[in-house]
């Protein structure tokens, strides 16, 4: 089978994180896999583009990244005709209404790893997030078939009138590579208690909580530092906040970074405050490093997160419920065993498993299109 895998930018996010990971997977199950951008080449990610090229994942650019495609979808509709994939996959708003409008007799598909409506509405506003997802689901509707990452989302594309013979629940996973390296079954036992968070700076990941709880619960914890990866349009006003609580030193933002193992590896905690997600890799990638995950308790989340098992979680309404977890893990060095964390994450959220049932999925999409 010969598949495309369309995404934004080769830049390091969930859903290209979750593209690579899938072409690895299906090319050990012998398809042919194309991952395709629509950025031009110079703005490609040099360290993923290595990635790639190592494991022989072929790459190309369809040229077709700014907003005006969108409405002239014919230049990227000749460039599938010319790959002649038998599938093409897309990620993302702008590959998938791009797919959703390209004609042709390959099978077309989403992979939808937000639960959109929230997110749509927390970015956007009430009134223009809802006319986004109507939208979105317009172009949803015209796929062959969409993969939902959690039950969550699942359920909510079953709310938006999208056949349930044309979704499929597979939930997200990991590269393999996460889940080979050598683990110790404790935590780092350094003087310090580091908590890490990551993601795109944004209003509703809500770092702000991060850093209020980490503030608070450090009256009583001194040890507790906190470290922040990413950036984003909130950056200055977070910053800002951790001067105004006296968190200078003890709250530091590293910005955008490679390789996140060595912020893990010294991590205790991994944080998650967001407000809508799916099933973040972030996470997922923390879990297979062993760590204690702390998360909100949001649609998602609470498929990735069994209570004292993989994690805790707190109540997303309630930044209280935030801090006396946290400091219940620290009362109680309720610290997780690292290898029982990383057995949950490799039993329920397995690569190959989810590997061979995208396949499968595929391959059912293509069959119901051949008969029709």
């Amino acid at each position: 089978m010969r598949i495309l895998l369309v995404i934004g930018r080769l830049k390091r996010s969930g859903s290209v994180l979750g593209a690579i990971a899938l072409a690895k997977q299906l090319r050990h199950l012998g398809c042919s896999v194309t991952l395709v951008t629509l950025a031009h080449k110079d703005t490609w990610d040099t360290y993923l583009l290595q990635e790639l090229t190592v494991t022989g994942t072929r790459v190309v650019s369809a040229d077709s990244h700014t907003l005006l495609a969108v409405f002239r979808p014919a230049k990227f509709t000749r460039f599938l005709q010319e790959q002649k994939p038998d599938l093409v996959c897309s990620y993302n708003i702008r590959p998938d209404f791009l797919n959703a409008v390209s004609k042709g007799p390959w099978v077309s598909v989403s992979s939808v790893r937000v639960f959109l409506g929230d997110a749509y509405r927390i970015q956007l506003g009430r009134i223009l997030g809802s006319v986004a997802v109507r939208i979105y689901c317009v172009a949803l509707r015209r796929m062959d078939g969409v993969i939902a990452i959690s039950d969550a989302i699942y359920k909510w594309l079953l709310d938006q009138k999208i056949s349930p013979q044309r979704i499929f629940h597979i939930p997200n996973f990991l590269d393999e590579k996460w889940l080979k390296e050598d683990l110790m079954d404790l935590p780092p036992t350094h003087d310090e208690i580091r908590v890490v968070i990551s993601g795109k700076l944004m209003k509703h990941k809500r770092v702000d909580w991060a850093i209020r709880a980490v503030c608070e619960v450090a009256n009583e914890y001194p040890e507790l530092h906190l470290d922040i990866v990413g950036d984003g349009p909130m950056r200055a006003d977070l910053e800002r906040l951790v001067t105004q609580l006296g968190g200078d030193g003890r709250v530091v933002f590293h910005g955008k970074i490679d390789d996140l193992k060595p912020l893990l590896n010294n991590a205790h905690i991994v944080l998650q405050t967001s407000l809508v997600e799916g099933i973040p890799r972030a996470l997922m990638e923390a879990m297979a490093r062993g760590k204690t995950i702390l998360a909100a308790d949001i649609p998602g989340m609470n498929e990735l997160i069994q209570e004292r098992v993989s994690g805790y979680l707190f109540d997303s309404n309630s930044l209280p419920s935030l801090i006396e977890q946290m400091k219940f893990v620290l009362r109680g060095k309720a610290f997780l065993p690292s290898l029982q964390v990383r057995g949950y994450i490799t039993e329920n959220f397995n690569p190959r498993v989810s590997g061979e049932q995208t396949l499968g999925a595929f391959q059912s999409m293509l069959f119901a299109k051949e008969g029709k």
